[in-house]
């Protein structure tokens, strides 16, 4: 007997690679999965602006992105002492604004210029109710605490969502024709919307991904949320607030994703570059000895043999770090 629903996930035909260059953009979620990416050596590019929840202030982000255009005086506010903008996290804020804004212009020419070669752009969702500057009329990113009085909070529809892709997805398209999407909805539960509001904002976005996806070719949709809601359907997969996943789950969806997504050859490297990481963390009983220095040099050797195979993963600090320690 079966105790558990098992979410039955089709292998893709597109695999993604070491090759490969991975944009990820929206909640927390979604730099979770990132983080791993990262951590195993592919080359990603995770939330440029900082972890945004809501569809439209991902589409603005990437607008933002692709169009290279100054940021606006009104993109900025001052509070608690520093100025941050509407389009970014609270994590991007300065108390000198000049300053503040040649750090954004020069991680959002990174960003443009990552995002021109990307392979892949994986977009996560968490939340279709969004805050509009009552002074602006433009829906933000983030509040920076400001009091209520100055936003107007209401849920998009789903026609709100699609229209603002279909256009988006065009432009993405238009610069760089290659790029392959993949949407996914964030598990985490946004319960300050109440538990209904929760439910009726993901419901939402999926409806609204469905459209995305059946209206383009190279989109797709990963069932991260239904993996945690139908799989997984258990607190002991939340960490202590009940809101976010814990760190098995997260891996749980991880694996789901490698799955699919990975070819053999894929994983295998992955595996090799885990020993050489783990190699390169190692902590000697004894580093003056001729066999650790061995163990150096051989870990030397794997990554040069690495790297002679697959030249775009970048093990330049590793390397560093291995050889100030012979």
């Amino acid at each position: 007997m079966n105790f558990r629903t098992i979410i039955e996930l089709e292998e893709k035909k597109n695999k993604i690679d070491y090759s490969n260059r991975i944009m990820f953009l929206g909640s927390c979620f979604a730099e979770n999965i990132g983080e791993i990416f990262n951590i195993n050596k592919f080359k990603v590019s995770v939330n440029p602006y900082g972890i945004v929840y809501n569809p439209i202030s991902v589409a603005n982000v990437l607008k933002s992105i692709i169009s290279q255009e100054s940021f606006r005086d009104d993109d900025f506010i001052f509070t608690n002492d520093k100025w941050a903008s509407f389009l970014h996290h609270g994590k991007f804020s300065n108390s000198n604004i000049s300053i503040l804004k040649e750090d954004l212009e020069n991680y959002r020419r990174k960003a443009y210029d990552f995002l021109l070669s990307a392979d892949v752009l994986i977009i996560t969702l968490g939340t279709s109710w969004v805050y509009e500057n009552i002074q602006t009329s433009r829906i933000v990113s983030n509040c920076h605490k400001l009091p209520s009085s100055t936003f107007n909070r209401y849920r998009l529809s789903v026609n709100d969502i699609v229209s603002e892709y279909n256009s988006l997805i065009n432009r993405l398209r238009t610069i760089n024709p290659k790029l392959k999407i993949i949407f996914t909805l964030s598990p985490i539960r946004h319960l300050k919307d109440t538990a209904h509001g929760n439910q009726l904002s993901k419901s939402v976005l999926l409806l609204a991904i469905d459209e995305i996806v059946s209206n383009f070719s190279n989109i797709e949709y990963f069932p991260s949320y239904e993996i945690v809601m139908d799989d997984l359907r258990d607190y002991r997969f939340y960490k202590d607030d009940m809101i976010h996943i814990s760190d098995f789950a997260v891996q749980y969806i991880w694996e789901s994703f490698k799955k699919i997504y990975f070819s053999i050859e894929t994983e295998n490297t992955m595996k090799e570059v885990n020993k050489i990481i783990k190699a390169v963390n190692h902590r000697p009983t004894d580093p003056f000895s001729s066999q650790y220095s061995k163990f150096l040099i051989n870990t030397i050797k794997k990554v040069d043999d690495l790297n002679l195979k697959y030249p775009e993963i970048d093990f330049s600090k590793e390397k560093e770090s291995l050889m100030l320690k012979l």
